[in-house]
């Protein structure tokens, strides 16, 4: 990697997705004629709407900065369980005091009594766009995910997985340092703190970016190697445009693949998306996508074992990527290749470029290899992948999380017509009254599910609920106009 220009990151970067399939618990769309009003900001301006709420840009009256406000929507919709989500999520946030981590201000309640919190404003684009827009060296394009490496670190020392992690949560300043945000979905590590903070109904994590066990819905197999893993997965498609295994398809394929489906080599990803033949890139040559693999060897090693499907074979922590990662960028060997003394001596050669220093150490090269040769035995080759559940729980488990985002898109969209037809006047009190028992008994299956989360019976009671929520809000969109 040393030695004249380094290769080009791929311009194409990581794929935008127009729709994000994160879901928090299900609520409503903020109505665009709602007007927000908290003392003391001013100039409010809608910026982005995830799962939990609306995110808004304003004016800090008393400092007279920008700020970001992010309110909680639902109104008298929004859940107890909901509300203490997003209180969580201002507690986690406000303890995470780095300079790669969004710092948190305020926090309160609107005029009609909605929940908020005041955000440090960020000036510029999220991890994809900056990609994307920028011509970046894959050097400077690993430096920049080492800062993000050192954040998330940071945070799993003060004991927070984010759990949410992909390129839209990472955002880039315009001086180019990156800003980790939305710990909405975030846990502590400590199983007696709260093992099992995320309720049922809600989609943890965006599909292309969630780890297996998130997939099979263990809590307690979920630590700091699934935030690992999320990371692989952007540094995957960072290197390569493309993802591991196909993302794009039906939910119930996508959670298969991500449980199932063995990642495709890097180098192979890049061809397919280029269409060249893949070749180590060369010091001294800046590549374009148009042009040769920059991925070598130990890049490749390093991907593959960040996105591995056992926890137990990925890197344990976010600093051992980095180190990995830093290591790789100064030439020296990396701790995910098999340490043998000809490996070794290769990259010393590769960090020495004075022929007849590397001569020298080349014939040495030749006799430590011997030698190790002789006297190590061949590392036993690594125990196979297994699954933690049997496969009829695991296809359950991706039924379930298949029609449950079903249920979080469709309600999302009906409740926003709902409300505007409320706030017109419009109002059928009988349906309403229904719509309130069936909320009350898919609250109560969340609450046993959350007891039991691979109870099926449950799952299936709680899919028909489902349903049956669906087809009065339609009922009641359809015929209170």
């Amino acid at each position: 990697m040393n030695g004249g220009d380094p290769p080009h990151i791929p311009t194409g970067g990581v794929p935008v997705r127009e729709t994000d399939p994160t879901y928090a618990e299900p609520q409503e769309v903020l109505a665009p004629q709602r007007v927000v009003a908290i003392p003391g900001y001013s100039n409010f301006r809608p910026l982005h709407q995830g799962g939990q709420g609306v995110v808004y840009e304003a004016l800090q009256a008393s400092t007279k900065r920008r700020v970001a406000i992010k309110v909680l929507t639902g109104g008298s919709f929004a859940t107890e369980t909901a509300k203490k989500r997003f209180q969580r999520e201002v507690e986690i946030s406000a303890r995470l005091d780095h300079p790669n981590i969004v710092s948190i201000f305020d926090s309160g309640r609107t005029s009609d009594g909605l929940l908020y919190c005041v955000m440090e404003f960020i000036d510029g684009r999220t991890l994809d766009q900056h990609i994307r827009g920028e011509s970046l060296t894959l050097d400077d394009t690993l430096r920049l995910f080492l800062a993000i490496l050192d954040a998330v670190e940071f945070a799993h020392e003060q004991g927070i997985i984010h759990r949410d992690l992909k390129p839209s949560n990472i955002l880039i300043d315009r001086t180019g340092h990156p800003k980790i945000v939305d710990f909405g979905l975030a846990r502590p590590m400590l199983a007696g703190e709260d093992s099992f903070v995320s309720m049922t109904g809600q989609v943890l994590g965006t599909f292309a970016y969630m780890s297996p066990e998130q997939v099979r819905g263990r809590a307690d197999s979920i630590d700091a190697r699934t935030d690992v893993y999320s990371l692989g997965m952007i540094l995957y498609e960072i290197c390569t445009g493309t993802s591991p295994y196909p993302v794009d398809s039906q939910i119930v394929e996508v959670l298969k693949h991500i449980v199932d489906t063995p990642p495709a080599s890097p180098t192979r990803a890049w061809d397919s998306v280029t269409g060249t033949t893949p070749r180590p890139s060369r010091p001294g040559r800046r590549l374009d996508r148009s042009s040769k693999c920059p991925i070598d060897s130990d890049l490749e090693t390093i991907l593959l074992r960040t996105i591995a499907k056992d926890p137990d074979r990925r890197y344990a922590t976010a600093r051992e990527l980095a180190g990995d990662l830093e290591a790789y960028l100064d030439g020296r060997p990396i701790a995910a290749k098999r340490d043998s003394g000809l490996y070794r001596v290769r990259k010393a050669v590769g960090r020495r470029r004075t022929p007849i220093l590397a001569a020298a150490v080349a014939l040495f090269g030749l006799g430590l290899g011997a030698i190790s040769f002789l006297q190590r035995p061949e590392p036993a080759a690594p125990p196979p992948e297994s699954a933690s559940q049997s496969e009829a729980e695991a296809e359950g488990r991706i039924r379930f999380l298949a029609g449950e985002t079903e249920y979080a898109e469709v309600r999302q969209q009906l409740m926003t017509a709902l409300r505007e037809k409320e706030e017109a006047g419009e109002t059928d009190p009988v349906s309403e009254e229904s719509l309130r028992i069936v909320q009350d008994a898919v609250r109560e299956l969340r609450a046993a599910l959350e007891a039991d989360p691979s109870n099926q019976a449950v799952q299936e009671l709680l899919l028909a609920n489902y349903q049956r929520e669906i087809r009065l809000l339609r009922k009641m969109c359809d015929t209170t106009g």
